[in-house]
């Protein structure tokens, strides 16, 4: 885990929450601009005091940072390669290749 809180434009970041089987990520955003999570989390704090809906999660944060410029989200694709340690590759076929 990355544990500087600044994060460059163009880099990529997930934000999660939660702990052991509650715990969850988010979608995979790209940072519009060099940003500082800490400044913008309380930025965004101060920001809610205007909202209708009061409560602060990564939801609503994911959502701010995006209407505000500073993240993108990004598509892309999940595979599943097994559990508890066996390589088990569901769904997934490799690329043909010519010999």
């Amino acid at each position: 885990m990355k544990k500087n809180q600044e994060f460059k434009a163009g880099e990529f970041v997930i934000l999660a929450e939660g702990e052991y089987s509650d715990y969850r990520t988010g979608p995979l955003f790209r940072c519009l601009k060099n940003l500082d999570m800490k400044e913008l989390a309380e930025a965004f704090h101060s920001s809610r005091e205007k909202w209708r809906y009061r409560d602060a999660d990564a939801s609503s944060f994911t959502l701010w940072l995006s209407k505000n410029g500073w993240v993108e989200e990004v598509a892309y694709a999940e595979v599943h390669v097994g559990s508890y340690g066996r390589f088990e590759c569901c769904g997934f076929t490799a690329p043909d290749t010519e010999d």
